[in-house]
């Protein structure tokens, strides 16, 4: 037991040594410690920033992917609707052509008969006729056409005379 007071101040003095003994190591790798852990948690704060700007531009290209998908079906149903009207518009020139074809027929029919039958034809008649005909090639016809054009391109070709 103490029983002076040197015996205490003696005793505390021994404790105080023992703890600043104890404690300059401790304080020591305390602050090691937090200078480490102050480099981890500027760390941790440093990768939450990089995560927020990388949420950020995760969410804007979400944002552009969704109005490329909006632009894409948008131009799908553009497509679509052109098809539509491309197929109606060929169907609609199929059925001009067939008509023209018929007519340029019947016109070239007329002439071809006409001269065959009288065995010459006239200079105007040659021509309305090889025009004709290169048009009704064009068109894709050939009913039997080619045939009464050789026979006709045989034909005399005479000037008409004037009456007059």
């Amino acid at each position: 037991m103490i029983t002076s007071v040197r015996e205490w101040v003696g005793t505390i003095t021994a404790i105080i040594g023992l703890i600043g003994a104890v404690a300059t190591p401790f304080i020591w790798l305390v602050k090691k410690y937090k200078k480490d852990l102050d480099e981890i948690m500027n760390g941790v704060r440093t990768q939450a920033e990089i995560n927020r700007l990388q949420a950020e531009q995760i969410a804007a290209q979400a944002d552009q992917i969704a109005k490329n998908t909006k632009c894409i079906h948008e131009i799908n149903l553009a497509l679509k609707s052109n098809a539509e009207e491309h197929s109606t518009l060929i169907h609609e020139l199929e059925g001009i052509k067939a008509g023209l074809l018929v007519i340029i027929q019947i016109e070239l029919d007329k002439i071809l008969c006409r001269c065959i039958t009288r065995e010459y034809c006239t200079i105007r008649e040659k021509e309305q006729a090889d025009l004709l005909f290169a048009a009704y090639e064009a068109l894709g016809g050939n009913h039997g056409m080619k045939g009464r054009k050789k026979t006709f391109d045989g034909l005399a070709v005479k000037e008409l005379e004037r009456v007059g």
